[in-house]
């Protein structure tokens, strides 16, 4: 699990707790350092502490979506303003791991770039650029856009496995920025195959895919998606006392629809979801 502007995640153990109920114990926390270092910006200049910008200075750049390879034991970390991390998981770890930055796979494309934060009701707002006026407290943080990704736009959010034959498979990343969900080499998460859109379909927070049949209009398997630009009701008057907030829905498309499109695998009989350890 995650937390909220805590560059941290949490393994926690589920047990039965009697009565019918499920409770918890903490395994071990996986800590990461919200400071890199990239190259300088230009030939020669030394290295740059490089450190996200944040709207609250005393906030980490915080994870969303996580993914766990069942077979492999691996854990895939999605981290909004930095990008994507593969971890190993194994009963040896000890309760507090710092993760090196080298288990940093995948970076967002603006990941290293300078920036500038201004003092704005009693928090900041990160802009890319030096502001047109002054103001009194911005913060000006160097930096090298040249250390950014290729293909993920901030924020990065969701991420959900599709099973193949043994380590084959695919990595599926949501790249909220842009609306797009990125393809990538299950063994391999540097290797980037394929990149798509789901027809009105933006702002995703979340997605999940399985390989196996899943009822008759999904026989190949599905891929679910949450919408963040779903369309609002009939009515946004308040209910029972709360007010209207946004519309969201869930998307449902056949994975051999994604798949035959972007020339990847098909695999129904390689992985059972109900028993993921079974080869």
């Amino acid at each position: 699990m995650t937390q909220r502007n805590r560059s941290v995640v949490a393994e926690l153990a589920l047990y039965a707790a009697g009565n019918g109920e499920v409770s918890y114990s903490r395994v071990r926390e996986l800590r990461f350092n919200p400071v890199f270092t990239v190259p300088g910006a230009s030939a020669g200049s030394p290295s740059i502490q490089w450190t996200p910008c944040r709207e609250e200075p005393e906030s980490d750049p915080q994870f969303e979506g996580l993914a766990v390879d069942q077979r492999e034991g691996v854990l895939f970390a999605a981290q909004e303003v930095v990008g994507v991390w593969r971890v190993p998981l194994n009963d040896a770890l000890p309760a507090t791991v710092t993760v090196p930055a080298s288990r940093l796979v995948e970076r967002a494309r603006s990941f290293g770039e300078p920036w500038w934060a201004v003092p704005d009701d009693g928090e900041y707002a990160c802009d890319d650029s030096a502001p047109g006026t002054p103001v009194a407290g911005t913060i000006a943080a160097p930096g090298n856009p040249s250390a950014g990704g290729l293909h993920l736009e901030r924020d990065v959010e969701g991420l959900a496995i599709y099973y193949g034959e043994d380590e084959e498979g695919y990595l599926l990343v949501s790249s909220q920025g842009d609306d797009t969900f990125h393809v990538y080499d299950r063994e391999d998460p540097t290797d980037h195959i394929a990149a798509f859109q789901v027809e009105g379909t933006g702002e995703t927070n979340g997605h999940d895919v399985v390989n196996v049949p899943a009822g008759s209009d999904f026989p190949h398997g599905l891929f679910v998606v949450q919408n963040g630009q779903a369309s609002g009701p009939s009515s946004e008057a308040p209910i029972n006392g709360f007010d209207y907030d946004g519309s969201t829905q869930f998307k449902l498309l056949g994975w051999e629809d994604i798949a035959d499109e972007l020339d990847l695998d098909v695999e129904e009989d390689e992985y059972d979801p109900r028993d993921p350890h079974d080869d």
